[in-house]
């Protein structure tokens, strides 16, 4: 076992425990669910403040973030969580990281509650018709996906009892 492995399996055995990673010491448990004791915290948030308020950290910082995620994207995997992605994968992240992401655009930049919404909730461009979330344009375009999706799933349908009924008579 590597030192860094260690670390790791220390710092998660910790907390499960209810322990602070860091310290080892104090009960984390108590603070919301977090995994550090308050100490820790207010130690780790003036380390980041003094390490960010330098321009050229925080630069070098997003740089490395950004050589990360290349790297990531050139060996197929995903570039938020690294999760070696399927061959042929038409997108950059993993299912989950992409739900995820989905997640924070809706509670974000996009209003979804329906009785409030001030802009259509797939192209947040127009705004919704009444009672839908969605602007008219989008609306007609889900119909048509809606509609292919329907014809496939019967074409599908019929092409299983056939080969069934081609199954059966042998």
């Amino acid at each position: 076992m590597t030192d860094n492995e260690f670390k790791r399996a220390k710092r998660a055995s910790l907390k499960r425990l209810g322990l602070c990673m860091w310290c080892g010491k104090e009960d984390a448990y108590t603070m919301s669910g977090r995994s550090m004791c308050a100490d820790c915290c207010e130690k780790m948030k003036e380390s980041h403040e003094k390490f960010y308020s330098n321009p050229e950290n925080a630069e070098k910082k997003r740089q490395h973030a950004r050589d990360v995620r290349r790297k990531r994207k050139e060996e197929g995997r995903c570039v938020a969580c690294g999760v070696k992605l399927p061959e042929n994968y038409s997108y950059t992240r993993c299912n989950k990281c992409l739900a995820k992401e989905r997640g924070y655009d809706r509670k974000g930049k996009r209003n979804t509650d329906i009785r409030g919404t001030l802009v259509c909730f797939q192209c947040a461009k127009n705004p919704p018709m009444d009672g839908k979330k969605v602007c008219e344009e989008c609306y007609k375009k889900k119909l048509e996906c809606i509609a292919k999706a329907h014809k496939r799933k019967a074409e599908l349908k019929m092409e299983r009892l056939k080969e069934r009924s081609m199954e059966a008579d042998y």
